[in-house]
């Protein structure tokens, strides 16, 4: 379940430079907190913080209705709709369509 989203992901969102390092440690418990929290540094394209009430999981899916995914954990990985990895406040949920993604750290990131 989470292999292809990663891939997607990365493709997309990764500098190509560092694609291999941050999948290979997305994909593994082992360094997925750290990998997780230093993200931002690695994204290109268009990437905005959400406010207001885009930040609110009712207002995520009043504006982007209930779009499915896979949501990246330390733990593990789930599928929910964007509103759930709203809920869940922190991690990286990645939609099905792999061209937009949500980073939860310190602040919530819109990645298109």
């Amino acid at each position: 379940m989470i292999g292809p989203a990663l891939k997607l992901f990365v493709e997309k969102f990764v500098v190509t430079d560092k694609r291999k390092q941050v999948l290979d440690r997305l994909s593994t418990k082992d360094r997925r907190e750290e990998t997780l929290e230093s993200l931002p540094r690695w994204l290109q394209g268009l990437r905005a913080p959400l406010a207001g009430p885009d930040k609110s999981p009712a207002g995520i899916e009043r504006r982007f209705g209930a779009l499915q995914g896979v949501l990246l954990q330390v733990a593990g990985a789930q599928r929910v709709t964007i509103r759930g990895a709203v809920e869940a406040k922190q991690g990286l949920w990645i939609a099905d369509h792999g061209r937009m993604a949500l980073l939860m750290t310190d602040q919530l990131l819109l990645l298109q």
